[in-house]
């Protein structure tokens, strides 16, 4: 009797012990899933801020850099830039016709996996270039992101207008 009590006892705190480490191994993924999706939405952020320097600076070759070598860049009522070559003379061409003073307000990044898309909207100016015209520039923006290397690319992205405040 003695034994089988000793036996009974020593299970249930291998048990006990099993459990509690399942639960710190759980505990441990758990937090390393939220750091590592932390680093990736900052990793995320900051490639959005680079990306608005670019269009600010009218920078095409950093537009370019910052997408993947198969990117597709699809602006609003012009062709669709596909692949780096054409992504560069497609915002070649923006520049040439455009100068923009915007400012990107991230409403949304997800992250599944080395894909994750945001949501941004954007507001500011836009001198048109051929008139020197200056007016107000709202957008709303879908930008689809791969992880390439351990880096964040863009791989998709498109824009359309909202009407200027």
């Amino acid at each position: 009797m003695k034994k089988t009590i000793i036996i009974l006892a020593s299970s249930i705190l291998l048990v006990a012990f099993g459990k509690s480490s399942i639960q710190k191994k759980e505990y441990i993924q758990t937090k390393k899933s939220e750091i590592m999706t932390s680093e990736n939405r900052l990793q995320i952020e900051n490639l959005l801020a680079e990306y608005q320097k670019a269009l600010v600076n009218s920078d095409a070759k950093l537009a370019q850099f910052l997408y993947t070598k198969d990117g597709i860049f699809m602006p609003t009522e012009a062709p669709s830039g596909v692949g780096k070559e054409e992504i560069l003379k497609s915002y070649e061409f923006v520049f040439s016709q455009i100068q923009l003073d915007i400012v990107f307000d991230i409403k949304e990044i997800e992250i599944e996996g080395d894909m994750a898309f945001a949501v941004t909207n954007s507001e500011g100016t836009v001198h048109i270039l051929a008139n020197g015209v200056k007016a107000p520039e709202s957008n709303r923006e879908l930008f689809v992101f791969k992880k390439v290397s351990g880096e964040w690319k863009i791989a998709r992205y498109m824009f359309n207008k909202t009407s200027a405040k």
